[in-house]
């Protein structure tokens, strides 16, 4: 059940969304939308109109998505299926042609290296900002340099040709980065870190420290073994109570807490580190952040850390 005072704040997103999406501010209306969203996932009217902004951007995938949602909610579903149907032959057309990347769209390893190494170079010839996102998944950002070892081989997650020039597909943790040092302004990573071996984390926050201009941020989204273990074992039980589901089923390798976070960036060297909440980053840098999943309690489910060069 939802309190008055939370319907009415709902209603105030969605409301501001559908004014943006009037004045043609489509991003402004989807960040409106996923707050309203945020407090009534089920809110129908919300992901209609989130699935038409979707659709507007050729972002097939994430209108299929809501609009699926749509369909599941609504108890007249027959028009929004039949647009959903239409939207779905749109993406399958738009795959078949070639519209979406494809691993074949890559080159070698070395090959990416050096087509990162050049965006770099371009990118500090134009005084532009370079943001990094490691580990980007389906969600690379329009803004950003993003950098993973492959692409998410789902169909309904396929990522347009236009954003070739932002990706770059390679072993990226087995040796430095083609970046130099002191150049970078902004790095981030969601649902990565948590994947990694101690190690692996360890190379990670050194390389991001060492291209990160000083002062610039560092941002880690990663779910809270602390709160995990809290929520969903009984100790008492000894072997049988241990909640195994963050390794077994998530495939989680190294789940941390703020304390270890907190405690290997020391160890590495950035001079501050500054925990938050979801869109909390003291950054200044646009970027869409999607933890907690709905698995996670939302104020203590994951860490949120910034830290500080």
């Amino acid at each position: 059940m939802f309190t008055d005072i939370q319907s009415e704040k709902v209603l105030n997103y969605f409301d501001r969304g559908v004014s943006l999406v009037n004045s043609g501010e489509l991003e402004g209306a989807l960040e409106c939308f996923t707050l309203a969203l945020e407090t009534n996932p089920n809110f129908v009217a919300c992901l209609n109109q989130m699935a038409r902004i979707y659709e507007i951007k050729k972002d097939y995938p994430r209108a299929i998505n809501c609009l699926q949602k749509v369909v599941e909610l609504h108890p007249n579903p027959a028009g929004f299926q039949f647009i959903l149907d239409r939207l779905i032959l749109k993406h399958e057309a738009g795959a078949a042609s070639g519209e979406y990347l494809q691993s074949k769209d890559f080159g070698t390893p070395q090959e990416e290296r050096e087509r990162l190494r050049a965006k770099v170079e371009q990118l500090q010839s134009l005084e532009q900002p370079i943001y990094l996102q490691f580990g980007f998944g389906d969600t690379p950002f329009v803004d950003f340099l993003n950098i993973d070892v492959l692409l998410v081989p789902k169909a309904r997650n396929a990522i347009s040709k236009q954003m070739h020039e932002r990706i770059f597909l390679f072993l990226w943790l087995e040796q430095a980065l083609p970046i130099p040092d002191n150049s970078v302004d902004f790095i981030f990573h969601q649902d990565l870190f948590e994947h990694l071996s101690q190690m692996h984390q360890f190379l990670l926050l050194a390389e991001a420290r060492r291209i990160l201009k000083p002062s610039c941020i560092h941002r880690i989204n990663a779910p809270c073994i602390a709160d995990s273990m809290r929520s969903n074992s009984d100790f008492t039980k000894g072997f049988d109570g241990v909640y195994t589901e963050e390794w077994t089923q998530h495939g989680h390798v190294n789940v941390p807490t703020r304390e270890t976070i907190e405690e290997m960036a020391r160890i590495v060297g950035y001079s501050h580190s500054l925990f938050n909440s979801k869109k909390g980053s003291v950054s200044g840098v646009k970027f869409r952040e999607y933890r907690p999943g709905p698995d996670r309690d939302r104020l203590t489910g994951s860490v949120f850390a910034d830290l500080i060069k």
